[in-house]
């Protein structure tokens, strides 16, 4: 890499230093991408592709993963039309005859892969799963070393296409063939495993199959205590988890420790979970409305104000939009009849002070309104909503 940054004159280089340059770049390129740093990433591989044109070096393999980087890069950035032409460019490459390599089939595949994945984004769902079983149809032109990650990468992508159809039976049936994989290659409680288990007990909760996602919820958690250390997030939020199921199944001591297990991570280091933090206060309010210590709930709602308000700091809509989902669910506890009404006005407040205005949110405020006077038998009040 010294020979390349201190030569002005490419020409003076020999093909194999040129070779070995273009192979740091892109090793350079793939090391800045995993540390989050995707323009570093894009400059090394612009400067690979320079050196691979200038040079004269016809390297199939390294081209397309050059352009499979990029392509993702490009789709990180929500640039959709750039990712596709990238990952297009890697089908030409790797269907000449003279890339009949097992390593460029698969290359060809993995390409696929991400195409479908655009597809998915671009709401071109029925293309998406084309390319997703033409993939399972030719997985034989993997090599063994990519075998994993592609199939679940290709399991988790139909199952979320699945899951926006709300095709539960395909979904789940995607979901546990991509855990089959995980666990095959990997382990029941590894990582990988555990990156299903995230997307599937999601699901499941949000299908209400709560039973269902309370045993996926546990070995969730089984999953994120092998696989990551005592005080991650994977492992409190898994347990954060288990806390919305067991609240949905009414078993409200299970879930008051899940909670507390939650924030025992959480609260260690409140300004990097934020939204978290936010999340599992709010539930304890909600669960200590069910059992009916208000005054608990109280204390925990002031928690949960506080770090909603951090969490949202340069985002008055977002702290407008989950005010009024609070007033809402409040109306529908019980016991915080005031707090309800009172995160309604400081709802309506925030959203007619924001720019643009959103109209449509402040009707739908007046008329939650409208209806919770009509609830109280207030008429007057109702009619000047």
């Amino acid at each position: 890499m010294d020979k390349y940054t201190k030569c002005e004159d490419l020409s003076l280089l020999t093909q194999e230093d040129r070779t070995e340059i273009s192979h740091v770049l892109l090793h350079l390129a793939f090391a800045q991408k995993a540390k989050g740093n995707s323009d570093k990433a894009y400059r090394y591989l612009r400067e690979d592709e320079e050196l691979l044109h200038n040079a004269g070096i016809k390297d199939t393999i390294h081209l397309a993963q050059n352009y499979h980087l990029r392509a993702d890069i490009y789709m990180e950035k929500n640039n959709l039309v750039d990712s596709e032409h990238y990952l297009n460019q890697i089908e030409s490459i790797c269907k000449q005859p003279s890339s009949n390599s097992q390593q460029a089939k698969s290359l060809r595949l993995q390409g696929w892969c991400s195409l479908a994945h655009v597809y998915n984004l671009k709401d071109d769902q029925d293309r998406a799963l084309d390319l997703f079983n033409s993939i399972l149809k030719k997985i034989s032109d993997v090599q063994e070393s990519s075998l994993p990650a592609l199939l679940r990468d290709v399991y988790q992508g139909m199952a979320s296409i699945y899951s926006s159809r709300y095709d539960v039976e395909k979904a789940i049936d995607s979901y546990l063939k991509g855990l089959d994989v995980a666990t095959k290659y990997h382990g029941e409680n590894s990582a990988e495993a555990f990156s299903i288990y995230v997307d599937m007990t999601t699901f499941l909760y949000q299908h209400g199959h709560d039973e269902i996602a309370l045993r996926m919820g546990q070995k969730r958690l089984q999953a994120a205590q092998n696989a990551f250390s005592k005080d991650s997030t994977e492992i409190a939020s898994s347990h954060l988890f288990l806390g919305h199921v067991e609240t949905a199944l009414g078993d409200y001591n299970k879930a008051l420790n899940s909670y507390r297990e939650a924030l025992k991570v959480f609260g260690k280091t409140p300004e990097n979970h934020l939204t978290f933090l936010h999340d599992a206060y709010f539930q304890l309010v909600k669960v200590y409305c069910f059992i009916g210590d208000y005054q608990k709930a109280l204390d925990f709602l002031s928690k949960a104000d506080q770090a909603l308000v951090k969490a949202n700091s340069e985002n008055k809509l977002g702290l407008a939009e989950m005010y009024f989902k609070w007033a809402q669910e409040f109306g529908e506890l019980g016991g915080l009849v005031e707090e309800s009404k009172n995160y309604t006005w400081k709802a309506l407040d925030l959203y007619k002070s924001s720019e643009p205005l959103d109209k449509r949110a402040i009707l739908e405020i007046y008329a939650h309104l409208g209806m919770t006077a009509f609830g109280e038998g207030d008429w007057k009040k109702r009619g000047n909503y």
